[in-house]
């Protein structure tokens, strides 16, 4: 018999009428089960153990069948048909005192388990972790959306030991497991820590163009120059479109002219978001962008964006699956196909693919290849293969609190893309405030870490990252700055990452400081 609340007041002496009943009648009754959901700060635990002690009363085992204990407010509701559609909004991460009360509740729990483990047959937590649970928002479980111990696992750990036992876990030391390894999916032994640079390049207008941000960047290494194209937002023209700059250094970034798109004839109006690579098959270069639909052009020298071709639509019609505002597109191939992966600021992370010898048609119907809450995964999307592995990374832009970057990693374009540990929220982020700081004599200048590219190794359709040299361009903004967000200031820096950075597996055995 499983039942949920028959713990405490009238549906606990309830159940033990219908027990009773059901035991004189000699029904096939073994055990109990008490579905534990309970909130931090209103735990009954006295209620528990007295209705452990009448359960064993009568002879009956009991089993905890559905224990979380949630932070914040009551049960954040079914997932319902996928596991990442959440009806409920996120909340902010909790505080380390929430965290701490929440384990003092969970070891005042184990206690009273262990006390009666003659009774009690087993324990079952309800979800995998803060992510993957359906009290999504409220903090429930052992292990935080980025699969990392909270203070929780330590005080259950040690609620269970011996009472003489001296090798007690500290929540604030790295978990270990009884097989030699880490705790599951631990963090980073050394987070991320990436240096910012000032502002390196300015929405600058001309007596043509009156623009208020240079955005969204894309940037290849080619015959000794960077090349970037890049969104602007012209007041005067009331419309996104591109830029194009180049320089050798980055100390000549800021003073590199800015050449508005437009000036191709073929390439007026609403284009940006753009992503540039080679395509070594048809030896040309491709520049993909969001018009709203995904459109591509070719060129032979990308220098002169003069001469790029006329936009083509990568379908028809935009196909069944798309979402109401599908943006941020790019290209990855691996060795037989081309896949398009996008966002639609709806929680999603889109994917479509062709063969590569069909390649720009033939694309099929977009696929979710990851879900999760909109302000989790939001735009700013991008795919890389991490030189010298078989790992691909993907990084997407979260929303809030400011804009950060979280990452997740596959050995398989088509298939199931994890969060990378310890890179994967706002406290612990990819990219993010909270783990970057300014270079010496910089002033801060931004919050955001927003819409960008890493620096890649290559220039072809399958944009490879060396994390040992690992560099992102990145826009962001003056926080004091608001207003809509087509006229917000952004601007470009460039983030370096810290040589005592080491990545978790997949990609950890790759040495960060090795140029």
């Amino acid at each position: 018999y499983n039942d949920y609340n028959i713990e405490s007041g009238p549906k606990h002496e309830s159940s033990m009428v219908l027990l009773k009943r059901l035991l004189n009648e000699a029904a096939p009754i073994h055990a109990v089960g008490i579905q534990g959901h309970w909130k931090s700060g209103q735990v009954p635990f006295d209620d528990i153990e007295k209705a452990i002690v009448d359960y064993a009363s009568l002879g009956l085992k009991v089993s905890i069948t559905e224990l979380d204990v949630t932070i914040r407010g009551q049960s954040g509701g079914q997932l319902g048909g996928s596991v990442g559609r959440r009806r409920y909004p996120t909340t902010a991460p909790p505080s380390l005192d929430e965290l701490n009360a929440q384990a003092e509740d969970y070891a005042r729990l184990f206690a009273i388990f262990k006390k009666h483990e003659d009774v009690i047959e087993r324990v079952t937590f309800w979800g995998l972790n803060d992510r993957r649970t359906w009290r999504w928002g409220q903090h429930p479980l052992l292990l935080d959306a980025s699969n990392n111990p909270k203070p929780a696992y330590a005080a259950i750990v040690n609620a269970t030991l011996p009472d003489n036992a001296d090798d007690r876990v500290s929540p604030l030391e790295q978990i270990r497991v009884n097989d030699g390894g880490q705790g599951p999916n631990s963090a980073t032994a050394t987070p991320l820590k990436w240096s910012a640079s000032g502002v390196l390049v300015r929405p600058i207008s001309d007596e043509s163009h009156t623009i208020v941000s240079v955005k969204d960047p894309t940037i290849v290494r080619h015959e000794g120059l960077w090349h970037i194209y890049a969104t602007a937002y012209s007041t005067s023209a009331r419309t996104w479109s591109m830029v194009y700059l180049n320089f050798k250094e980055w100390d000549d970034a800021p003073n590199a002219k800015l050449t508005h798109i437009d000036i191709n004839p073929k390439l007026r109006g609403y284009h940006c978001a753009p992503h540039l690579f080679y395509f070594t098959p048809h030896e040309k270069w491709y520049l993909i962008f969001q018009s709203q639909h995904p459109q591509y052009c070719t060129a032979d020298d990308i220098s002169k964006p003069e001469t790029w071709s006329a936009p083509q639509n990568f379908f028809e019609s935009m196909p069944p699956g798309t979402p109401r505002l599908p943006i941020d597109y790019h290209i990855i191939c691996d060795a037989t196909h081309a896949y398009l992966f996008f966002t639609g600021d709806d929680g999603n992370f889109y994917r479509c693919r062709t063969k590569i010898g069909d390649f720009p048609n033939g694309m099929s119907a977009p696929e979710i290849a990851i879900k999760d809450n909109r302000n989790d995964l939001f735009e700013g999307s991008m795919t890389y293969k991490v030189k010298g592995t078989e790992t691909y990374l993907t990084i997407i832009e979260a929303m809030s609190p400011a804009r950060y970057y979280r990452a997740w990693t596959s050995n398989d374009l088509n298939g199931e893309w994890t969060p990378l540990p310890g890179a994967d929220s706002w406290d612990t982020p990819f990219a993010g405030i909270k783990n970057v700081t300014f270079d010496d004599g910089v002033q801060p200048w931004t919050r955001d870490i927003s819409h960008g590219e890493l620096i890649r190794d290559n220039v072809t359709e399958t944009p490879t990252i060396d994390v040992g040299n690992l560099q992102f361009l990145f826009q962001g903004r003056d926080p004091d700055d608001g207003g809509p967000y087509h006229l917000l200031p952004y601007r470009l820096g460039l983030l370096r990452l810290d040589e005592s950075s080491e990545f978790p597996p997949p990609i950890g055995d790759v040495d960060v400081g090795a140029n």
